[in-house]
């Protein structure tokens, strides 16, 4: 297996070169795929982002250990991963940010080192790899077997997680509700009891409503629409079994205004009174980000060739050089290019010259295109018109 694997390294190395990063391996064992991002610390990195990270590293970890029940995983690699964890772990029992996300919607709430802290030791603990942490006191005590003051502590934590949940079941971002929904599993499966009901009624100016919650209903969600909103509501519960309820108030607001994150401009110049047989015209392109984030992901620019021009080899030789520019590629009659993170608020420019190499009549505008690779929601475009085209003179 691992001369398997060390093959596989070789050829990332080598897609990397060529083609970016993207590859196929053998998924025998079913690790090959994410142990090519392997750092050689055992922290998990993407193709982009040559440092490890805790919040994928932890991913990456719990996924494997899920999947070993049902194929082959290298125990070296699990072992490897959670000693890696372990050494970014601080004296305060917080971990160590390091490396980050490709794709900045990924992260959630993960936002900083509590947040991070608090996804880490929630996967390990799912793990039972905690023996060797360092657990904030509410963990730890979840973590042994814990006493009647123990859970009481919990319970308290609970409530208040319970009140942050939304109407729809969820919390503020999917990392939220990721760690909220496993401290909330973690403290059912301690408390739970096979016996038990109870009658919960809520006293409202429209009337009474009543929920019985009992052994055969216990999972069914119940809901009840409230005929008066305006008033005084009170809520009674009576019986031994737990249950959670929540009143949600719904009302109309203005559809929110569909903001574009990017805007482009696209000034196209040529010599409309040269006789060359080889005309040439040059794109400058400006773009902006103006979205909530510091900087974006991955961002492509998709240039469509107008008919019968193509790049100029020299220009598209140096729009490779070009600040923030990743990688560029010519595919058919467009061009492409890979930017990096684009950081809000300032312009970004790029040229590039194009030759006419068949003429074509009736030239129609080609669209000039600006996206965010990883939310393609994201984006912009607008149209490059031939100003020598008949018509068009200026």
């Amino acid at each position: 297996m691992l001369e398997s694997q060390r093959g596989v390294e070789i050829e990332v190395e080598k897609s990397r070169a060529e083609v970016g990063g993207v590859w196929k391996g053998d998924p025998q064992g079913g690790q090959v795929e994410q142990g090519h991002c392997c750092h050689p610390g055992a922290g998990t990195l993407s193709v982009e982002e040559p440092f490890a990270g805790g919040e994928l590293t932890a991913f990456v970890l719990r996924s494997f250990v899920k999947a070993k029940s049902f194929i082959y995983i290298d125990p070296t690699i699990i072992e490897q991963s959670k000693t890696w964890l372990e050494s970014k772990q601080q004296s305060n029992g917080c971990f160590q940010q390091s490396g980050k996300l490709f794709n900045n919607r990924m992260k959630g709430g993960v936002l900083d080192e509590v947040t991070l802290s608090a996804y880490i030791t929630t996967a390990l603990l799912e793990m039972n790899m905690s023996a060797s942490l360092v657990l904030p006191e509410g963990l730890a005590k979840l973590s042994a077997s814990p006493t009647t003051e123990d859970l009481g502590y919990a319970s308290r934590i609970v409530r208040w997680l319970a009140s942050q949940q939304n109407s729809y079941g969820g919390f503020s971002s999917t990392q939220d509700t990721v760690v909220a929904l496993e401290a909330l599993a973690l403290y059912s499966t301690l408390v739970f009891s096979p016996d038990g009901s109870s009658t919960v009624t809520v006293q409202s100016p429209s009337g009474q409503l009543t929920f019985d919650v009992n052994q055969s209903n216990k999972l069914l969600y119940q809901e009840r629409a409230l005929q008066d909103v305006t008033g005084k509501y009170s809520l009674e519960v009576k019986g031994t079994a737990c249950a959670s309820m929540q009143m949600a108030l719904r009302y109309n607001v203005p559809t929110p205004t569909d903001d574009s994150t990017f805007s482009i401009l696209v000034k196209v110049e040529a010599d409309c009174t040269s006789n060359s047989l080889r005309p040439k015209l040059t794109l400058k392109i400006t773009f902006q980000y103006t979205g909530k984030e510091a900087m974006t992901n991955m961002v492509i620019l998709d240039m469509k060739m107008l008919s019968g021009f193509v790049p100029d080899l020299e220009s598209y030789k140096k729009l490779k050089r070009a600040l923030l520019v990743d990688r560029v590629d010519q595919k058919e009659d467009r061009v492409l290019l890979y930017i990096q993170e684009v950081p809000s608020g300032i312009p970004i420019n790029y040229s590039l010259e194009l030759v006419q190499e068949l003429p074509v009549q009736n030239l129609k505008a080609a669209v000039v295109k600006i996206y965010d690779y990883y939310q393609t929601s994201d984006q912009a475009e607008t149209e490059c018109i031939y100003p020598c085209a008949a018509g068009n003179n200026l």
